[in-house]
């Protein structure tokens, strides 16, 4: 194994924009991480270690962000088995496989969905390995065949971005049509390359979601404040990519805050003229879906309409 930290860090242009705050969480994550990168991190235990509040933490993977992944139970080092073990072949002959196989097994399943989403070549050494995983572990051992994938698929964007909603079969239309609904995307809108690549590699798995784990996805992308609106997926491919892993995610928080997203329960009444009473407010305001308005403006509408029909009512009392 490798040292964990380099002098090489003090070069890295990232890094150097961090505060000393934020400098020292990173420092915190490397010596206090296990053998796949993860380290269980909470605001007490931050407090506990460093006397620093877990803002700093949650700074530094932000501006950090393709180093470090932020979980609701921790942080984990994306590249720490690399640089430790290697990748591909290498990463599948390492004499540590079998510690790495046991701690996977023992971390918490958004972590291993991460892992194995990051280091597909390491389900060779498991037992449920896909078949002609060795191709793949080939073009990762040295970067040469995704690069070379990569290029292709820049020079043929129109070929290889995901197929219109004609040409798709039946089963994928709703998923993708729910895909854009997520990130609020229009439908007319194209996927890029990643999220082609990721759509091809998951689209079995995301046609076979039941429709109670959409109703949770639904729920936590709809979220403006909150852990869901925090550590939610930001693009669709990572989403395809980690799309187990987020379905339990939501769930988490959904139960966090008290809710039951796969509850039926009646749809809330959409009150008239909503549109007309946020934009005399805010002209600027661009106007979704009622049932998509942060709870804040839906209170603040129900309120305005109902000082509205009092003063209607006032008026047709004196005439």
């Amino acid at each position: 194994m490798t040292t964990k930290i380099t002098s090489g860090i003090w070069d890295d242009p990232d890094f150097v924009e961090l505060t000393d705050s934020e400098k020292l969480t990173v420092f915190w994550i490397l010596t206090k991480c296990n053998l796949l990168g993860w380290v269980e991190a909470t605001p007490r235990k931050l407090a506990r270690d460093m006397e620093a509040p877990y803002e700093h933490l949650e700074g530094a993977c932000s501006k950090l962000s393709r180093s470090f992944v932020l979980t609701p139970r921790g942080v984990w080092c994306r590249n720490y088995i690399r640089k430790q073990f290697g990748h591909g072949q290498s990463l599948v002959r390492s004499h540590m496989s079998k510690s790495l196989r046991k701690q996977i097994a023992d971390a918490p399943e958004e972590i291993q969905s991460l892992i194995i989403a990051e280091y597909p070549e390491i389900q060779s050494t498991l037992p449920y390995a896909p078949k002609e995983l060795g191709s793949s572990m080939e073009a990762t051992r040295e970067g040469e065949g995704e690069i070379e994938r990569e290029g292709e698929i820049e020079r043929e964007t129109h070929t290889l971005l995901l197929e219109s909603e004609s040409a798709t079969s039946a089963p994928e239309q709703p998923v993708l049509t729910r895909l854009r609904d997520l990130f609020r995307m229009k439908p007319e809108t194209d996927f890029d390359a990643s999220t082609h690549r990721a759509w091809q590699k998951n689209k079995k798995s995301a046609a076979a979601l039941p429709e109670s784990d959409w109703a949770l996805l639904a729920w936590a992308y709809r979220q403006t404040e909150g852990d869901a609106y925090r550590f939610r997926r930001r693009d669709p491919a990572t989403l395809l990519n980690n799309l187990l892993a987020e379905v339990l995610r939501a769930r988490e928080w959904a139960k966090a805050a008290g809710v039951n997203p796969t509850a039926t329960r009646p749809r809330p009444t959409e009150p008239e003229g909503w549109q007309d009473i946020i934009t005399s407010t805010d002209p600027s305001y661009n106007c979704t879906t009622w049932f998509e308005l942060p709870e804040s403006l839906r209170s603040f509408v129900r309120e305005r309409v109902a000082q509205i029909e009092a003063e209607n009512a006032d008026q047709h009392t004196t005439a």
